[in-house]
């Protein structure tokens, strides 16, 4: 907004007595006697047009100077008026800032495992919701439940158990990448904590299910690395295991989906008893791949093949009527 800055009365009172001043002094240098002076301001009336002038320019001039003064007065309000509405302003746009970095920190909190400091399940609920694993990429869901925690809490103590879980869980997470030298996280993959309290872990791979395998695999590898370190962490050894469930992701599945198709390999993956086990869907998927056609061939099935022996793998009944259980079909 442009305020065109009026001018300084002190200047307009200056010039006005100085006019005033010059007119008199002309006036009584050319008078000899008062009559004189009578007859040049009074008596030649309207017809003395010099007189006439110079009366008016002062008029103008004492106009301009009550105008100037109001305009001043209005101009130093609304000066006053957009100056503290500025400070206001900024001070508003200071607040929000602050309030939008508080609510960005609250989101945050409200998406993390306070043990782990891994996204938990808000977060898994709200990716899905915001339809962050909708593609045309395959997508597979790995669902890790770790064995015998509840005999760790009540042994060793929820101090304790929270420690073991928290190494556990920031492990898995820091090295999602293929090549573990590097211990970044990828943009493409994702980990959760499923439950609060809990020992459930989520992880989201886009990718083919042997990708999926393979870093189940890694998975295993990571536990046997931990159970070396249980001494110092727990002050006993112990075996650590987990029980593993792959399924594949549709786009539009929801989080109450992605649970509800879980649940059922996740009770067949349980009955293996202590040690690795593992259930994945459809279990003979690896008879479909063919070398003579596929580059790498080889490296799937390599981790198909190193999956079944570092894990039980559990398929106690056909894929098909299992299927048909999880759908309904048959009871």
């Amino acid at each position: 907004m442009v305020i065109i800055k009026p001018i300084d009365n002190s200047k307009i009172f200056k010039i006005l007595v100085a006019t005033i001043s010059s007119i008199l002094v002309a006036i009584i240098g050319t008078s000899v006697s008062l009559d004189d002076l009578y007859n040049i301001v009074f008596k030649g009336g309207l017809s003395n047009w010099p007189l006439v002038v110079l009366i008016l320019l002062i008029s103008n001039v004492v106009v301009y100077y009550i105008m100037n003064s109001s305009w001043k007065y209005d101009h130093d309000t609304l000066t006053k008026i957009i100056t503290e509405n500025a400070v206001l302003i900024k001070d508003l746009e200071n607040e929000n800032a602050v309030l939008r970095k508080a609510l960005e920190e609250a989101d945050i909190l409200r998406e993390t495992d306070i043990i782990t400091g891994i996204p938990n399940s808000v977060a898994l609920e709200n990716d899905i919701a915001a339809k962050y694993f909708k593609t045309d990429k395959k997508k597979q869901c790995i669902f890790i439940d770790l064995q015998n925690f509840r005999k760790i809490n009540k042994v060793y103590g929820f101090k304790k158990g929270n420690d073991l879980i928290k190494i556990i869980g920031r492990t898995i997470y820091d090295r999602m990448r293929r090549n573990e030298k590097m211990y970044k996280i990828p943009k493409d993959n994702k980990i959760y904590r499923v439950f609060p309290g809990g020992d459930e872990f989520v992880i989201i791979i886009f990718g083919e299910q042997w990708e999926a395998l393979g870093f189940s695999n890694r998975v295993v590898d990571m536990f046997n690395e931990i159970t070396t370190k249980t001494p110092n962490i727990l002050g006993s050894s112990e075996e650590l295991y987990f029980s593993c469930i792959i399924i594949e992701m549709k786009n539009d599945d929801s989080y109450e989906d992605l649970l509800y198709n879980i649940h059922p390999w996740y009770e067949t993956a349980k009955e293996g008893g202590p040690g690795f086990t593992i259930y994945w869907f459809p279990q003979n998927i690896e008879k479909t791949i063919n070398p003579e056609k596929d580059k790498i061939a080889s490296k799937k099935l390599k981790e198909y093949e190193e999956a079944r022996k570092k894990f039980k793998v559990m398929n106690p009944i056909d894929d098909e009527k299992m299927l048909m259980m999880i759908t309904g079909e048959i009871k």
